[in-house]
This record gives structure tokens, C-alpha cells and sequence, in this order.
């Protein structure tokens, strides 16, 4: 891991396998798992062995909309030269002189933080879940929320979600 590849399939079924059969009489919410097809696969077996079935996978989705003004938010965010945590987002944040940091630190961009590299992560990251929202789809468990707005909100809408998708 600290090399920075990735970690191996199987030694991430045999941790959530361990994780799942710590658990006695709960249920469970595995975030950001799978991430690939034959993650999804391997979980499948995974749970029919455990016989503990999925009662739905949330997938959050953003609106175009939202996928947009991120986008546009992403690419227009300067950083301070003198301290690297200073960062200036024109939608939330005001200067007192333009291109310069509250520290007075020259503001920049990085070069790769461009529209098309933001525009392309969001389709790539689509396209990458694409298989596993077919896959669950398929299965009848997949429950779409839309991903835009607060904390609170995303979360009720994607509980009332799993709710009535479980009657």
C-alpha cells in the first residue's frame, strides 16, 4: 500500500469477509465497495457463502447540472504560492487584491487543473461505474439518489430510497 498501487482483489474480499463475519444479527453498509466488476462478483459469493443478502445498492448521482458547476468551480480554484493550504474559490471566497492571497502570497493554477482534466475525471469515474450500476441493476438492487445538495439531504433522500425500495 505504500507504494501506491493497488491493493490485490483477493486480500480485499478476505478483509471485508473478516469485517463481515465479525458482524452478528446487523446489518451493514459497505461505502466505496466494490469498485470493480469482479469485486461485485466476488462479493456476491461472498455474501451468498455468509448467506447475507443485499438489500440494495445506492448509487449516488450527480445531475449534469451539478457535474458542471463543480467542474467549472474545480477549474477556476487558485493556490497561494507561500503556504500550499491556502486556496481561493471565486464562488466562495472575495479578495482583497485580485490574483494576490490574504497572506499576500501570489495566487496561481496549477497546470494540470484545467476544465478538460476535471471534465474527463468525471466521465472516467462514470464510465468506471457503469458496469457495476449494470451489474446491481440487473440484480433489481441498484437504487439511484441524487447526489446534489447537503449532507442531510443526499443522506435522507438515499435512506428513503433503500426504504422503499426494500418493501
Amino acid at each position: 500500500m505504500e507504494s501506491g498501487s493497488l491493493v490485490d482483489e483477493h486480500l480485499i474480499t478476505e478483509v471485508v469477509r473478516d469485517g463481515l463475519q465479525r458482524l452478528t444479527g446487523t446489518g451493514f453498509l459497505l461505502l466505496g465497495h466494490p469498485r470493480t466488476v469482479s469485486l461485485a462478483f466476488a462479493l456476491d459469493d461472498l455474501l451468498r457463502e455468509l448467506d447475507a443478502p443485499l438489500d440494495g445498492v445506492v448509487h449516488l448521482r450527480l445531475p449534469d447540472s451539478e457535474v458542471e458547476r463543480r467542474i467549472d468551480r474545480l477549474a477556476a480554484r487558485r493556490r497561494c504560492r507561500n503556504d500550499r493550504t491556502h486556496r481561493f474559490e471565486p464562488e466562495v471566497d472575495h479578495l482583497d487584491v485580485e490574483g494576490v492571497c490574504h497572506c499576500g502570497g501570489e495566487l496561481y493554477q496549477r497546470e494540470d487543473e484545467t476544465e478538460t482534466r476535471y471534465r474527463n475525471m468525471f466521465l472516467s469515474y462514470e464510465a468506471m461505474l457503469e458496469p457495476l450500476t449494470r451489474h446491481y441493476a440487473e440484480q433489481g438492487l441498484l437504487v439511484t439518489v441524487d447526489a446534489a445538495g447537503t449532507f442531510d439531504e443526499i443522506s435522507s433522500r438515499a435512506l428513503a430510497a433503500l426504504q422503499k425500495h426494500s418493501l
